[in-house]
């Protein structure tokens, strides 16, 4: 008889024995040694991830009711690696579910482990594709927890993908903010820079977000990424199509009606932009976030006057968009002032030379090992003159103060953040903005 059938008899009569007894398996499970949770987590951490599972399963059974047992069930099965293959979205749907269902038996004690546990129940449901429930998990998870672990990446990954370039910015400055590691502060500034560098293919956007409002049609953010990027992939009449039906189905929802005339205005489509801005809500009409799609309209008209007066609003609204600074420079020059259309052209050219530096200052930066190294405030200034150049000052200011961390006394870093701090808090007006010579590099 081979060690492995003994094995396996001397277990069989043990467990009939005990079984006899009137404690079952139930009981022979608190009786015998239960792998403990920090060998489970060890063993996720170095990589073997079936072992972990099955040491939190055999705790499980001995002690189903154990939060910290269906948490960390719940870990091994969210960070292990996606499967691969011709199943692999059957796989991590099963995985996703499995691991939700554990989740639901957590009873967190304190804030701390409620993060932690809203973080993973967005990344449950982000494996579901279920999107908005996975954005307003991780929402929740930054507002239990501002540090959670990877809450505030994540979130900052759907909104890249989604094409919330606002809110990602908003996001990443804020977590910047609050993030106490100065390497990972850095490397939320960075992954601004990174996200201009690296621009999403229409086609890649469409290939993404299809599958995820076939199953999730209710999803208005990935509904918009998906119609905006047929759109832009030439697909023009299959994403408007979507796009309207997203404000049939929300006739008051700003962002709905907001992609729908962004839609409308990329597919070429003004006319039909003038019939359907005339359709918007009164609350809806007044917001200075449509003044840029009635700048328009007053463009294709010839009304230069009156686009210039919509394009004003849209700047002060949203001074970091690129496009409306470029729209309103047009405006400006066609209805007579050559002066102010001309300064603000020579703050596009800064930006778009600007534009052109982000590929290999991104790069530059990605290749050191340690952001928070003070030796780098050299590269800090660098990229806070590309970003503020870009016209992106409120980034720009968040690097020179990483100059000013480093060396308390600079005098360039000191003057450049008055500069800037006057912008950001809203000193300087559109007008002030063409009027005045923009800052020398």
């Amino acid at each position: 008889m081979t060690g492995r059938s003994r094995i396996s008899l001397a277990a069989s009569a043990l467990g009939w024995t005990m079984l006899a007894a009137g404690i079952g398996w139930a009981g022979w499970m608190m009786v015998r040694p239960v792998p403990s949770l920090d060998e489970a987590a060890a063993l996720a951490t170095a990589g073997d991830y079936d072992a972990a599972e099955a040491r939190v399963e055999v705790l499980l059974k001995a002690r189903p009711a154990s939060s910290p047992g269906h948490l960390l069930a719940a870990q091994v099965l969210l960070d292990r690696p996606p499967p691969e293959g011709d199943d692999a979205d059957r796989l991590l749907l099963d995985r996703a579910d499995r691991a939700a269902g554990h989740l639901d038996r957590v009873r967190p004690e304190g804030g701390a482990t409620a993060a932690i546990v809203a973080l993973y129940r967005g990344k449950a449901d982000y494996y579901r594709k279920r999107m908005a429930q996975a954005e307003a998990h991780w929402l929740e998870a930054l507002r239990l927890d501002p540090q959670v672990p990877e809450a505030g990446w994540s979130l900052l990954d759907l909104y890249y993908l989604q094409g919330r370039d606002g809110e990602g910015r908003d996001l990443a400055l804020r977590l910047h903010g609050v993030e106490p590691d100065r390497h990972d502060r850095v490397q939320l500034l960075l992954e601004l820079v990174r996200q201009d560098a690296m621009p999403l293919a229409p086609g890649a956007v469409v290939e993404r977000f299809r599958p995820v409002v076939e199953r999730h049609p209710d999803d208005l953010h990935s509904a918009i990424a998906l119609g905006l990027g047929l759109v832009r992939d030439s697909k023009a009449p299959e994403g408007l199509e979507l796009l309207r039906r997203e404000v049939e189905r929300r006739p008051e929802n700003p962002d709905a009606w907001d992609a729908l005339l962004t839609g409308l205005d990329d597919a070429g489509e003004v006319a039909l932009m003038a019939r359907t801005i005339e359709q918007l809500p009164p609350g809806l009409a007044d917001s200075p976030g449509f003044a840029r799609h009635f700048g328009r309209i007053a463009q294709e008209r010839g009304d230069w006057a009156a686009s210039a007066e919509a394009y004003r609003r849209a700047v002060a609204d949203d001074p970091e968009d690129t496009r409306l600074r470029y729209r309103l420079g047009r405006a400006l020059r066609n209805a007579g002032d050559v002066e102010g259309a001309d300064r603000l052209d020579a703050r596009l050219a800064r930006s778009e030379a600007a534009s052109k530096e982000v590929r290999d200052l991104y790069d530059r930066a990605n290749a050191e090992e340690n952001l928070g190294d003070p030796a780098l405030v050299p590269l800090y200034r660098t990229i806070a003159d590309q970003r503020e150049r870009l016209g992106r000052p409120r980034e720009a200011l968040a690097w020179h103060r990483l100059v000013l961390e480093a060396r308390p006394d600079d005098p360039e870093g000191l003057a450049a953040v008055a500069r800037l701090r006057g912008q950001v808090d809203g000193a300087e007006t559109i007008d002030e903005t063409i009027q005045d010579e923009p800052p020398s590099s």
